[in-house]
């Protein structure tokens, strides 16, 4: 179990994307390193908390995104707006900066956390 762990967070604090795992009700469980280079909040920011990266007028839709992911959807492709500690910014599936934000998220995998 040790050793799975490890190997996990190596992947995770290795990853260029920023990586959050959620709990069922939006609070940050996991804040990657890149999440913090990304999005400019520190781990210590976030976690417990709801996602910070949802501007206040897009909360219903995070929350519908969400729900449909727990729901066992796998979510690809989608476009939402997010935004950083200092300003808006978001990401396309293909890399480019612009003011739409692609997320993916596999069907979860377990009763309480959204990854």
């Amino acid at each position: 179990m040790r050793e799975t762990y490890d190997l996990l967070k190596a992947v995770i604090d290795a990853s260029t994307a920023g990586i959050t795992i959620l709990d069922r009700e939006g609070n940050v469980k996991l804040w990657s390193p890149a999440a913090e280079r990304m999005f400019g909040w520190r781990k210590e920011e976030v976690l417990e908390r709801p996602l910070p990266t949802v501007p206040s007028g897009r909360c219903e839709e995070h929350r519908v995104l969400r729900d449909r992911a727990l729901a066992g959807e796998a979510l690809g492709g989608v476009e939402v707006i997010r935004r950083k500690k200092t300003a808006l910014r978001s990401i396309s599936a293909s890399g480019q900066r612009h003011f739409g934000m692609s997320k993916a998220a596999p069907p979860a995998s377990s009763e309480s956390w959204w990854i």
